[in-house]
């Protein structure tokens, strides 16, 4: 077992311009994984359903588990939980054994995602800043400081530079993703003109900002007149191979429902989905991965998680968004929830190419979905004893090794390796 890092807490206070900047160089990771929004892990393991480890009770937590994030470290992967108090539990697992870790930090705000930074022998838990919205995390920036939105809407960036507070009206409940050119999507211009309120609320953005990291200016932008963009995180991958990472989110109006749209580098729209056809339904983004049968990026989403749950294959072709597979039978949300990242995607059987993990309807076990030829096989299931509260959490150990990780409404903190 590695010996334990030093862990300390990164809390910055209500005043913006004596916010503390972290040191550059540091990994970050949140309940999505990486910054982008990708759901996607690049590691490789070899996934079986008497492979877990469980710790009853959460370990040390005493309510539900509402979160999970994990981050390699060393040899090691730390995971840390936030159960429905916003109650904090660490613990470190190494070659099938997980232990606590502790964290001197004991809580952050009920329901905030919380989100990780480590490297040089820190372990950071990051909590919302002070003054920022508590239904969102803070995010690490790759050239060190902080990037947050405040619960009046502005973002700040806080890094060795100074601090910026951008005027741009944000989601209150939206966590910013980072491109790899250092875009920064933000999603803005509140409205509930759409009334469909499944994900926590009523209010759903009208528009998205980017905003350069370099230079701490907005960029370019999209504003929707009588559309909505009905999620709170877009994602960020590169659809089709070349070099830049296009963006990709959900957009529903009350007349056709809810469409996949994918923007460029320049918020130019370059392709779409079929609209559902109906208002009131939706489509949750999940991954872009090499689903394909032979390594292809496609991009998966779950149409209607409240109804049925169809998993959803699309590949980019001439143009826009074409349905190349789909499967019925799978959820990837708990309907009016926050909760988003329920689904996760890596190579789980070894074989190179990428599998979706995503519950069952009834949420009481995993499936891993392969795409294979035309269509999609179920090629395993994980049973849960029980019914999944948090997020999936999926993390690429340093010997290329995915750890997953899921927590239950009875007290279950279950890890496979």
């Amino acid at each position: 077992m590695a010996a334990s890092l030093v862990v300390v807490a990164c809390v910055p206070p209500p005043e913006i311009d004596s916010t503390p900047a972290l040191d550059p160089g540091l990994r970050f990771a949140t309940t999505f994984g990486d910054a982008d929004g990708n759901r996607y892990v690049a590691g490789q393991t070899k996934i079986a359903p008497g492979n877990r480890v469980e710790l009853p009770g959460g370990g040390t937590v005493s309510e539900r588990v509402g979160w999970i994030v994990g981050i390699a470290d060393g040899d090691d992967v730390v995971l840390v939980v936030a159960d429905d108090t916003g109650r904090l539990g660490g613990f470190r697992e190494s070659a099938g054994v997980a232990v606590s870790e502790t964290l001197n930090i004991s809580a952050t705000s009920p329901g905030t995602p919380p989100s990780l930074v480590a490297g040089d022998g820190v372990l950071v838990v990051v909590p919302p800043a002070t003054s920022g919205a508590l239904a969102t995390n803070a995010l690490a920036l790759e050239s060190g400081g902080l990037a947050f939105v405040s619960s009046d809407g502005a973002v700040i960036i806080s890094d060795g530079t100074g601090n910026r507070r951008l005027e741009v009206d944000a989601l209150v409940d939206g966590r910013l993703t980072v491109s790899s050119d250092r875009r920064m999507a933000v999603l803005v211009n509140p409205t509930d003109r759409y009334d469909h309120g499944v994900l926590g609320d009523r209010f759903e953005a009208s528009g998205v900002v980017f905003v350069s990291l370099e230079t701490q200016e907005v960029v370019n932008q999209m504003t929707y007149d009588q559309d909505v963009i009905e999620g709170m995180v877009g994602m960020f991958a590169d659809l089709d191979s070349d070099g830049i990472d296009e963006f990709i989110m959900t957009v529903s109006n009350a007349e056709s429902g809810a469409r996949l749209v994918v923007l460029d580098d320049e918020s130019r729209v370059v392709a779409e989905s079929d609209p559902i056809g109906q208002a009131g339904r939706w489509r949750h983004q999940i991954a872009a991965a090499p689903f394909g049968p032979n390594g292809e990026i496609e991009l998966v989403d779950v149409r209607t998680p409240h109804i049925r749950g169809v998993v959803e294959y699309f590949s980019l072709r001439n143009g826009r968004l074409e349905l190349v597979a789909a499967l019925e039978g799978y959820s990837s949300h708990t309907i009016r929830s926050r909760n988003l990242d329920m689904a996760v995607a890596f190579d789980a059987d070894g074989d190179g190419q990428a599998e979706l993990v995503v519950p069952n309807q009834g949420k009481d076990e995993l499936a891993v979905l392969k795409r294979v030829g035309d269509g999609v096989e179920v090629i395993m299931t994980l049973p849960l004893d029980g019914v999944l509260s948090s997020n999936l959490m999926a993390v690429e150990a340093a010997d290329g090794r995915v750890i997953l990780a899921a927590a239950t409404a009875n007290g279950r903190l279950l890890i496979w390796d």
